[in-house]
């Protein structure tokens, strides 16, 4: 339940009619390239990576569409297809955790990581 408030958390942080804040130089994602393709702990990794990058494409599309109701030559059709992409992104954001998640929960041996 929670996972899934954390979608709508982007649709949040602006109120109606505020514009979103122009970054100069947003920072690159950086996931560092060590460890096993089967090590848990690089997936979750790859994982945090894909799910920031899709947190930042759920922030332009919401700031596309509410660009788009303030313009009055754009229909309605376009700014329902922008939601319905941040939707689309929001659910693999979820999915995403979740499988985190279950990688976060895996055994640990004494003193290891």
């Amino acid at each position: 339940m929670i996972l899934h408030a954390l979608a709508l958390l982007p649709a949040l942080w602006l109120a109606p009619g505020q514009e979103p804040q122009k970054k100069k130089d947003e920072a690159p994602v950086i996931v560092p390239l060590a460890g096993h393709a089967d090590d848990p702990h690089q997936q979750m990794l790859e994982l945090i990576g894909q799910v920031e990058r899709r947190l930042r494409q759920i922030d332009k599309l919401l700031g596309e569409a509410s660009a788009t109701q303030r313009d009055a030559a754009s229909s309605a059709a376009r700014t329902a297809e922008f939601v319905k992409r941040s939707q689309d992104e929001g659910r693999q954001v979820i999915e995403g955790i979740d499988k985190i998640l279950e990688l976060a929960d895996h055994p640990h041996q004494p003193g290891g990581s």
